[in-house]
């Protein structure tokens, strides 16, 4: 047991847990509230990278291995925006953790969490119905441009609407202001996709209002994924990252901020 003041322990408000019909598949989103980092990282930063205290980082990560009852160290990818995915189990991790660079990852193991952080960007997990496969990827609009959700899905063996995945928060369309690079990489390059046009609300000065969930929503219908649900219809609100400073960190709102984790686990069914 860790020696922390109670201020620090977990609670249900630290953790938002995923709804999904697959027994044996535990998933969610953490908050930032519960564990020991001090402001600006307060207060259950789980991100090393980002300047906090490396201490209180360690003690966060095993407060959420404890509340949430893993039996394994997750895999902490090293996330770099791109559209690399890779396989993970347990033996790689205890080999060369430098293997994680990669922006979404798979296992086929028991046991072993896989993690995306984010404080802004859109975390998805992924799970096949037969509990035999699971998946999860950081979406930001590069890794998204890039294809990261067709290159993961693409890692599962069988049908795509085998799969059912979960979103967690991320910035809404209201609070994401992105240039014509943005808009570019979805709309002109590097082949036409008109289909994507709906998902930037124009503003002025050449600015538009991106819609990260809904692109990425409609990327998972065109792959024939449609057991789709999220943080969002899950609690009725928005679930912006930006908009919640109570509950999310927000690297748009305040650059020097934590990361919160969007995790799946895979447990073995239970034999009667």
């Amino acid at each position: 047991m860790l020696a922390c003041d109670s201020a620090a322990m977990l609670s249900e408000a630290s953790v938002i847990k995923a709804q999904l019909p697959v027994e044996g598949i535990m998933a969610g989103t953490s908050t930032r509230i519960g564990g020991m980092s001090l402001a600006p990282w307060n207060q259950l930063n789980l991100g090393l990278h980002v300047g906090d205290n490396p201490s209180h980082v360690g003690l966060n990560r095993q407060l959420l291995s404890d509340y949430l009852a893993w039996e394994n160290p997750a895999a902490w990818l090293n996330q770099v925006h791109g559209d690399q995915v890779i396989e993970v189990d347990r033996f790689s991790l205890r080999v060369d953790e430098s293997l994680l660079q990669a922006d979404g990852a798979f296992t086929l193991q028991y046991h072993l969490p896989l993690v995306i952080q984010t404080a802004d960007c859109l975390p998805i997990v992924f799970a096949s119905t037969q509990n035999t496969w699971i998946g999860a990827v950081h979406c930001g609009w590069r890794s998204l441009a890039a294809n990261i959700i067709q290159k993961l899905v693409a890692t599962h063996q069988g049908e795509a609407s085998d799969l059912v995945c979960w979103l967690g928060p991320c910035l809404s369309q209201a609070n994401f202001q992105v240039g014509e690079d943005v808009l570019e990489a979805f709309v002109a390059a590097p082949i036409k996709n008109p289909q994507y046009a709906p998902f930037f609300q124009a503003e002025e000065n050449n600015k538009w209002r991106f819609d990260l969930q809904g692109l990425a929503i409609y990327q998972l219908q065109e792959l024939g994924i449609t057991q789709i649900f999220s943080a969002r219809d899950q609690e009725n609100t928005p679930c912006c990252t930006f908009a919640d400073a109570q509950r999310f960190f927000s690297y748009r709102r305040e650059p020097i901020t934590g990361r919160m984790v969007t995790f799946i686990y895979r447990t073995r069914p239970s034999v009667i």
